[in-house]
This record gives C-alpha cells, structure tokens and sequence, in this order.
C-alpha cells in the first residue's frame, strides 16, 4: 500500500476528530514507521489496523491533554502576574494619596489631637480607595471583579478540560469491549461504561479490567449463562431478544427512577424558599 493511501486509510479508521489534531510531521513519521507491515496489500487484516489505530488514538489523546494542562497553566500564570502588578500599583498610588493629604492638611501645631485626626482621616481615605478597587468583599470593585472573572473562567476551563477527558476515556473502554472484547451486546456495554466510576487520571488499564468484570456481571443478568458474552456470538439461553427487552425495560425503569428523584428534589426545594 502507498503511503498517500495508507494515511487516508487511517485517517478514516482513527477519525476526523483526533486525526485532524496531530501535525503534518508527526503523522508522518508514524505512517513511515508502520509502512513496512502494509507493503503486502494481500497479507493486511483488522489485525494489521490495531497497533497503528491505537497508536494514533493515544497520540491524539495526549495533545488534547497537553494542549489543557499549558493553556491552564498559562491563564494561571497571567492572573498570578497582574495581580503582582496591580498590587504594585495600589500601593503606589494609596501611597500618593497619603503624602497628598498630608501636604494639604499640613499644619503649624503639633497637637497631639490634631496629629490623631490627620491619621483617622487617611486611613479612612486609604480604606474607601481600596473598596473602590476590590470592593467590601475583595472580590469586586474595579480591579477585583475583573480578578474574579478570570479565575471563574480557569476553574471553567479545567472543568471542560476534565469531562472532555473523561468523555474520551469512556470512549476508549466502549471500543475495547466492543472491538478488542467482540463483546456482544451494545446495549450492556454501554451501560457497563456509563456506571463505571471514571475520573482524569483514572488508569485506563485497571479500568478495562473493571469495566469487563462490570459487562459480564450484567450479561449474566440479562442472558443467563448459557450465551457467549465476549466473541460476538451471543445466544442466550432465553431466546435472542429476550436479553434486549429486558436492557431496554431496565434502562427505562431507571430513567423514570431518576426522573422521579429529581422531581421530588425539585418540591423540596420550593418548599424551603
């Protein structure tokens, strides 16, 4: 197979989404290291496809990793620099009007009364300059509001790195079930993944193995143990659809359980307003 064909194939095989991520240079220098195992196009089978698929896929999946973890890390390091400098600032100019006040309300005395009042007076200046800038609560005022936004916007943005990683990795055990496991029934397998506790730096090895013992446990439920769970046969032993029906009244009865918890919340709730 030619290079030109080998990259379209994978590119169709991987999907737009993740292949589009990866540069020009490092797509190809993984198609010029697997070349060689597509040079005989009669001797390619689904098995010669796993290693490079994959090894894209991961590929894919890092960038996306790398690409959150620094555009964090940078919105973390810009907010840390200006608030450095907006600190610099207000101190400068709190600073000013201090020595400005003072000037102007300078005096001949030395009344020890007068010197307390000069003092009561800026500091009540110093104070009503600094709620202006950050607010009763330091969190708002002209420079505190804008504070506040960016951090809101970094914890945002972290949120969205996380479920997005999350998405993928849940993705990835439904292809391993499905494609590496031929297991054989969608329906459980997606209910497999989607109770399966997974979080950003799940290891996504020990959760295959959790993930499979989850699949098999709700195979038996559903199918007994006379069908094949893994393999892509899956007779059971009471009947071929039987195992479908019960899934999809399973999936049902639990939407409405969920549905019923949330409305009974919700009356909570209202109630306590």
């Amino acid at each position: 197979m030619e290079k030109e064909a080998l990259i379209e194939n994978l590119k169709e095989k991987v999907g737009e989404n993740d292949f589009s991520v990866l540069s020009t240079q490092t797509v190809d220098a993984l198609v010029t290291t697997f070349l060689p195992s597509f040079a005989d196009d009669e001797k390619i089978t689904d098995e010669t496809w796993k290693t490079p698929v994959e090894v894209f896929r991961n590929y894919a999946g890092q960038y996306r990793h790398d690409l959150a973890t620094k555009a964090t890390d940078e919105k973390a390091r810009l907010v840390k620099e200006n608030e450095e400098v907006l600190k610099s600032l207000t101190e400068k100019q709190l600073a000013k009007i201090r020595a400005e006040w003072e000037k102007s309300h300078k005096t001949e005395s030395s009344d020890e009364k007068k010197s307390d009042n000069v003092t009561d007076a800026v500091t009540k200046a110093l104070k009503e300059y600094n709620e202006k800038l950050f607010g009763e609560d330091g969190k708002s005022g002209l420079i505190g509001g804008q504070l506040s936004a960016t951090s809101e916007f970094i914890a945002n943005s972290k949120k969205t790195a996380e479920a997005e990683k999350i998405s993928n990795i849940k993705q990835s055990l439904k292809e391993f079930l499905l494609e590496d496991r031929k297991a054989s029934r969608d329906k459980v397998v997606n209910l497999s993944v989607r109770d399966l506790d997974v979080k950003p730096d799940s290891d996504i090895d020990k959760l295959k193995v959790e993930v499979e013992k989850i699949y098999e446990a709700y195979y038996k439920d559903f199918y007994g143990d006379s069908g094949k769970p893994f393999g892509g046969d899956s007779a059971g032993n009471a009947g071929e659809n039987s195992g479908n029906s019960e899934v999809s009244e399973y999936l049902k009865k639990r939407g409405e359980s969920t549905a019923k918890q949330a409305e009974i919340a919700q009356k909570i709730k209202d109630k306590l307003r």
